[in-house]
Protein backbone atom coordinates (compact mmCIF):
# COMPACT_ATOMS: atom_id res chain seq x y z
CA UNK A 1 0.00 0.00 0.00
CA UNK A 2 3.40 2.51 1.07
CA UNK A 3 4.42 1.73 -2.26
CA UNK A 4 1.09 2.55 -4.01
CA UNK A 5 0.83 5.35 -2.62
CA UNK A 6 4.13 6.82 -3.36
CA UNK A 7 4.01 5.69 -6.70
CA UNK A 8 0.15 8.02 -7.12
CA UNK A 9 2.08 11.02 -5.44
CA UNK A 10 4.99 11.00 -8.21
CA UNK A 11 2.87 10.29 -10.60
CA UNK A 12 0.52 13.40 -9.91
CA UNK A 13 3.57 15.56 -9.41
CA UNK A 14 5.01 14.52 -12.85
CA UNK A 15 7.31 13.06 -11.28
CA UNK A 16 10.14 10.93 -12.93
CA UNK A 17 7.98 8.38 -15.54
CA UNK A 18 11.60 5.45 -14.15
CA UNK A 19 10.75 6.27 -10.81
CA UNK A 20 7.11 5.48 -11.27
CA UNK A 21 7.25 2.53 -13.12
CA UNK A 22 10.60 1.38 -10.58
CA UNK A 23 7.75 1.57 -7.83
CA UNK A 24 4.94 0.06 -9.55
CA UNK A 25 7.23 -3.14 -10.83
CA UNK A 26 8.43 -3.29 -6.96
CA UNK A 27 4.76 -3.58 -6.01
CA UNK A 28 4.63 -6.64 -7.53
CA UNK A 29 7.83 -8.51 -6.95
CA UNK A 30 6.92 -11.41 -4.85
CA UNK A 31 7.97 -14.88 -3.50
CA UNK A 32 8.10 -17.95 -3.43
CA UNK A 33 12.02 -17.58 -3.90
CA UNK A 34 13.50 -19.69 -7.05
CA UNK A 35 16.11 -21.26 -4.54
CA UNK A 36 14.84 -22.28 -1.17
CA UNK A 37 10.92 -22.08 -2.23
CA UNK A 38 9.92 -19.81 0.46
CA UNK A 39 7.16 -16.78 0.42
CA UNK A 40 8.17 -12.88 0.50
CA UNK A 41 7.64 -9.94 -0.82
CA UNK A 42 9.89 -6.79 -2.17
CA UNK A 43 7.69 -4.18 0.08
CA UNK A 44 8.51 -6.38 3.32
CA UNK A 45 10.76 -5.02 5.90
CA UNK A 46 12.72 -8.03 5.40
CA UNK A 47 13.32 -8.02 1.96
CA UNK A 48 16.54 -6.44 0.74
CA UNK A 49 16.45 -3.23 -1.29
CA UNK A 50 15.71 -3.46 -5.19
CA UNK A 51 18.00 -1.43 -6.61
CA UNK A 52 17.70 0.55 -9.59
CA UNK A 53 19.20 -0.97 -12.39
CA UNK A 54 20.51 0.28 -16.00
CA UNK A 55 19.26 -1.84 -17.61
CA UNK A 56 15.67 -1.23 -16.30
CA UNK A 57 15.05 -4.30 -15.00
CA UNK A 58 14.04 -4.52 -11.43
CA UNK A 59 14.66 -7.41 -8.38
CA UNK A 60 14.77 -8.16 -5.15
CA UNK A 61 17.12 -10.77 -3.24
CA UNK A 62 15.35 -13.31 -0.91
CA UNK A 63 15.69 -12.30 2.88
CA UNK A 64 15.93 -16.19 3.54
CA UNK A 65 18.70 -17.28 1.17
CA UNK A 66 19.74 -13.81 -0.71
CA UNK A 67 19.22 -15.35 -3.62
CA UNK A 68 19.11 -13.40 -7.04
CA UNK A 69 16.75 -13.90 -9.71
CA UNK A 70 18.93 -11.81 -12.25
CA UNK A 71 22.20 -13.71 -11.66
CA UNK A 72 20.97 -17.07 -10.58
CA UNK A 73 23.49 -17.45 -7.45
CA UNK A 74 23.06 -16.26 -3.66
CA UNK A 75 23.98 -12.04 -4.14
CA UNK A 76 24.43 -9.78 -1.22
CA UNK A 77 24.11 -6.83 -3.82
CA UNK A 78 21.13 -7.82 -5.71
CA UNK A 79 22.90 -6.76 -8.70
CA UNK A 80 22.99 -3.81 -7.89
CA UNK A 81 26.83 -4.18 -8.33
CA UNK A 82 29.49 -2.03 -8.97
CA UNK A 83 29.11 -0.72 -12.20
CA UNK A 84 30.26 -2.30 -15.78
CA UNK A 85 29.81 -6.28 -13.95
CA UNK A 86 26.21 -6.29 -15.27
CA UNK A 87 24.61 -4.98 -18.73
CA UNK A 88 21.48 -5.18 -20.28
CA UNK A 89 20.93 -8.61 -17.69
CA UNK A 90 23.83 -10.02 -19.44
CA UNK A 91 26.55 -11.40 -16.61
CA UNK A 92 30.05 -10.69 -17.07
CA UNK A 93 32.59 -13.56 -16.41
CA UNK A 94 33.42 -14.43 -12.75
CA UNK A 95 36.30 -13.25 -11.47
CA UNK A 96 37.32 -17.33 -10.89
CA UNK A 97 36.38 -18.13 -14.69
CA UNK A 98 38.53 -15.25 -15.93
CA UNK A 99 41.40 -16.11 -13.45
CA UNK A 100 40.79 -20.19 -14.24
CA UNK A 101 41.09 -18.84 -18.24
CA UNK A 102 44.19 -16.49 -17.42
CA UNK A 103 45.98 -19.38 -15.67
CA UNK A 104 45.24 -21.92 -18.51
CA UNK A 105 46.58 -19.62 -21.15
CA UNK A 106 50.01 -18.61 -18.62
CA UNK A 107 50.52 -22.48 -18.50
CA UNK A 108 50.86 -22.91 -22.11
CA UNK A 109 53.00 -19.88 -22.80
CA UNK A 110 56.03 -21.23 -23.10
CA UNK A 111 57.75 -18.46 -24.94
CA UNK A 112 57.26 -16.18 -21.94
CA UNK A 113 58.39 -18.42 -19.09
CA UNK A 114 61.84 -17.92 -17.28
CA UNK A 115 62.02 -20.54 -14.91
CA UNK A 116 63.64 -24.16 -15.26
CA UNK A 117 63.08 -27.47 -13.12
CA UNK A 118 65.85 -29.83 -14.05
CA UNK A 119 65.09 -33.40 -13.74
CA UNK A 120 67.27 -36.33 -13.02
CA UNK A 121 66.57 -37.90 -16.00
CA UNK A 122 67.88 -34.55 -17.97
CA UNK A 123 64.47 -33.17 -18.81
CA UNK A 124 63.57 -30.02 -17.96
CA UNK A 125 60.21 -27.81 -17.81
CA UNK A 126 59.63 -24.01 -17.09
CA UNK A 127 57.88 -21.87 -15.40
CA UNK A 128 57.12 -18.35 -14.47
CA UNK A 129 58.79 -16.41 -12.08
CA UNK A 130 55.83 -14.68 -10.30
CA UNK A 131 53.77 -17.63 -10.60
CA UNK A 132 55.69 -19.51 -8.50
CA UNK A 133 56.74 -16.62 -6.34
CA UNK A 134 53.28 -15.88 -5.97
CA UNK A 135 52.20 -19.56 -5.16
CA UNK A 136 54.84 -20.10 -2.55
CA UNK A 137 57.26 -18.15 0.20
CA UNK A 138 59.97 -20.94 -0.77
CA UNK A 139 60.08 -20.10 -4.12
CA UNK A 140 60.03 -16.89 -4.06
CA UNK A 141 63.06 -17.07 -1.62
CA UNK A 142 64.70 -19.38 -4.12
CA UNK A 143 64.44 -16.77 -6.60
CA UNK A 144 65.36 -13.95 -5.19
CA UNK A 145 67.79 -14.16 -2.61
CA UNK A 146 71.48 -14.95 -3.43
CA UNK A 147 71.15 -19.03 -4.03
CA UNK A 148 72.18 -20.78 -6.89
CA UNK A 149 68.14 -21.29 -7.86
CA UNK A 150 68.21 -17.41 -8.14
CA UNK A 151 69.57 -18.08 -11.96
CA UNK A 152 66.48 -19.55 -12.66
CA UNK A 153 67.14 -23.28 -12.55
CA UNK A 154 66.11 -25.17 -9.92
CA UNK A 155 67.17 -28.95 -9.12
CA UNK A 156 64.46 -31.84 -8.79
CA UNK A 157 66.46 -35.23 -8.48
CA UNK A 158 63.67 -37.34 -7.11
CA UNK A 159 60.59 -35.73 -9.37
CA UNK A 160 59.29 -37.50 -12.11
CA UNK A 161 58.06 -35.33 -15.22
CA UNK A 162 54.38 -36.27 -14.82
CA UNK A 163 53.94 -35.61 -11.44
CA UNK A 164 56.07 -32.28 -11.89
CA UNK A 165 53.33 -31.23 -14.82
CA UNK A 166 50.23 -32.09 -12.49
CA UNK A 167 52.04 -29.80 -9.55
CA UNK A 168 52.37 -26.89 -12.38
CA UNK A 169 49.18 -27.32 -13.89
CA UNK A 170 47.63 -27.24 -10.39
CA UNK A 171 49.72 -24.13 -9.54
CA UNK A 172 48.91 -22.20 -12.33
CA UNK A 173 44.52 -23.18 -12.68
CA UNK A 174 43.87 -24.91 -9.41
CA UNK A 175 42.71 -27.75 -11.76
CA UNK A 176 44.77 -31.22 -13.22
CA UNK A 177 44.13 -32.85 -16.87
CA UNK A 178 44.41 -36.60 -17.98
CA UNK A 179 46.69 -36.03 -20.64
CA UNK A 180 49.11 -35.29 -18.47
CA UNK A 181 49.72 -38.95 -16.86
CA UNK A 182 47.75 -40.86 -19.39
CA UNK A 183 49.92 -43.28 -20.85
CA UNK A 184 53.02 -42.16 -19.34
CA UNK A 185 52.77 -44.07 -15.61
CA UNK A 186 52.52 -47.66 -14.29
CA UNK A 187 50.66 -46.60 -11.22
CA UNK A 188 47.00 -48.41 -10.57
CA UNK A 189 44.34 -46.06 -11.58
CA UNK A 190 41.45 -45.06 -9.38
CA UNK A 191 38.72 -47.62 -9.18
CA UNK A 192 36.16 -46.29 -8.51
CA UNK A 193 33.49 -44.48 -10.28
CA UNK A 194 33.96 -40.74 -11.47
CA UNK A 195 31.75 -37.65 -12.34
CA UNK A 196 32.29 -36.58 -15.86
CA UNK A 197 33.81 -33.27 -14.75
CA UNK A 198 36.20 -35.27 -12.40
CA UNK A 199 39.79 -36.65 -12.75
CA UNK A 200 42.10 -38.94 -10.45
CA UNK A 201 45.75 -39.66 -11.04
CA UNK A 202 46.89 -43.17 -9.96
CA UNK A 203 48.90 -42.70 -6.52
CA UNK A 204 52.27 -42.60 -8.04
CA UNK A 205 51.70 -39.09 -9.54
CA UNK A 206 48.97 -37.63 -6.82
CA UNK A 207 51.28 -38.80 -3.89
CA UNK A 208 54.45 -36.84 -5.38
CA UNK A 209 52.50 -33.67 -6.40
CA UNK A 210 51.28 -33.68 -2.40
CA UNK A 211 54.93 -34.10 -1.50
CA UNK A 212 55.84 -31.16 -3.77
CA UNK A 213 52.98 -28.75 -2.30
CA UNK A 214 54.55 -29.87 0.81
CA UNK A 215 57.91 -29.34 0.13
CA UNK A 216 57.57 -26.12 -1.41
CA UNK A 217 54.74 -24.57 1.30
CA UNK A 218 51.87 -24.38 -1.81
CA UNK A 219 49.38 -24.44 0.82
CA UNK A 220 46.09 -24.11 -1.72
CA UNK A 221 47.28 -26.52 -3.51
CA UNK A 222 48.31 -28.87 -0.43
CA UNK A 223 44.71 -28.49 1.03
CA UNK A 224 43.15 -29.50 -1.93
CA UNK A 225 45.51 -32.81 -2.52
CA UNK A 226 44.59 -33.18 1.17
CA UNK A 227 40.96 -33.87 0.74
CA UNK A 228 41.49 -36.15 -2.72
CA UNK A 229 44.24 -38.44 -0.63
CA UNK A 230 41.04 -38.56 2.32
CA UNK A 231 38.50 -39.66 -0.51
CA UNK A 232 41.45 -42.28 -1.76
CA UNK A 233 41.82 -43.60 1.93
CA UNK A 234 37.63 -43.29 2.28
CA UNK A 235 37.19 -45.76 -0.94
CA UNK A 236 39.86 -48.68 0.22
CA UNK A 237 37.94 -51.72 0.72
CA UNK A 238 39.09 -54.21 3.34
CA UNK A 239 38.35 -57.18 0.97
CA UNK A 240 41.09 -56.05 -0.78
CA UNK A 241 44.78 -56.87 -1.41
CA UNK A 242 45.71 -54.37 -3.16
CA UNK A 243 44.10 -51.61 -1.35
CA UNK A 244 46.13 -52.53 1.52
CA UNK A 245 49.60 -52.06 -0.61
CA UNK A 246 47.62 -48.60 -1.96
CA UNK A 247 47.42 -47.57 2.20
CA UNK A 248 50.89 -48.83 2.83
CA UNK A 249 51.59 -46.16 -0.27
CA UNK A 250 49.84 -43.31 0.97
CA UNK A 251 50.71 -43.70 4.82
CA UNK A 252 54.45 -44.28 3.84
CA UNK A 253 54.34 -40.58 2.01
CA UNK A 254 52.07 -38.79 4.64
CA UNK A 255 54.85 -40.28 7.85
CA UNK A 256 57.52 -38.97 5.95
CA UNK A 257 56.08 -35.72 4.82
CA UNK A 258 54.26 -35.23 8.16
CA UNK A 259 50.96 -34.25 7.02
CA UNK A 260 48.77 -34.44 10.23
CA UNK A 261 45.41 -34.32 8.69
CA UNK A 262 46.40 -37.38 6.34
CA UNK A 263 47.89 -39.33 9.40
CA UNK A 264 44.65 -39.14 11.05
CA UNK A 265 42.65 -40.32 8.23
CA UNK A 266 45.03 -43.05 7.51
CA UNK A 267 44.44 -44.44 11.22
CA UNK A 268 40.57 -43.68 11.54
CA UNK A 269 40.66 -45.89 8.58
CA UNK A 270 43.00 -48.65 9.87
CA UNK A 271 40.20 -49.25 12.92
CA UNK A 272 37.99 -51.46 11.66
CA UNK A 273 40.24 -52.86 8.77
CA UNK A 274 39.99 -56.16 9.83
CA UNK A 275 42.72 -57.44 7.17
CA UNK A 276 44.92 -55.01 7.57
CA UNK A 277 45.02 -55.98 11.39
CA UNK A 278 45.90 -59.20 10.67
CA UNK A 279 48.87 -58.07 8.43
CA UNK A 280 49.38 -55.62 11.67
CA UNK A 281 49.29 -59.01 14.05
CA UNK A 282 52.12 -60.89 11.45
CA UNK A 283 53.89 -58.15 11.14
CA UNK A 284 53.99 -57.90 7.59
CA UNK A 285 53.65 -54.58 6.93
CA UNK A 286 56.49 -51.74 6.28
CA UNK A 287 58.09 -50.97 9.38
CA UNK A 288 57.11 -47.05 9.49
CA UNK A 289 53.49 -48.49 9.03
CA UNK A 290 53.52 -50.96 11.39
CA UNK A 291 54.88 -48.42 14.21
CA UNK A 292 52.22 -45.62 13.33
CA UNK A 293 49.77 -48.43 14.21
CA UNK A 294 50.47 -48.45 17.36
CA UNK A 295 48.55 -45.78 18.10
CA UNK A 296 45.76 -47.46 17.48
CA UNK A 297 46.31 -51.71 18.71
CA UNK A 298 48.65 -53.05 21.03
CA UNK A 299 52.07 -53.76 20.07
CA UNK A 300 52.01 -57.74 18.34
CA UNK A 301 53.38 -60.26 20.63
CA UNK A 302 56.76 -61.79 19.44
CA UNK A 303 57.54 -65.51 18.57
CA UNK A 304 60.82 -66.48 21.01
CA UNK A 305 61.49 -70.45 20.72
CA UNK A 306 62.82 -71.95 24.15
CA UNK A 307 66.57 -71.87 23.98
CA UNK A 308 68.46 -75.11 23.81
CA UNK A 309 72.09 -75.92 25.50
CA UNK A 310 74.73 -77.00 23.45
CA UNK A 311 76.00 -80.82 23.95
Amino acid sequence: VRIECIANCCSANNQSEQLVRFLRQAQMVSGPCDMCGKQFFANDTSASKIPLRQCGVFWATCPHCQYCPECGIPCSNTCGSPPGTLTDSVVSPSPSKVTETLGEKLFEAEDTKDVTFRLSDGSTQKAHKAVLAASSDVFKSMLTHDVKEKSGTIELTDVSSVALKVFLRALYTGHVCEEDWVGHTSGLPFKAALPEDAAAPPLDVLLPVLMLSQKYMCYEVRSWLTQAVKGRLAALKDSCEDDISSFEEIMSTVITEDIGPLRMAGLEKAKSWNGLRKRYDDKSLRPEIQFELEAIWPTPSGFCSKRKRLV
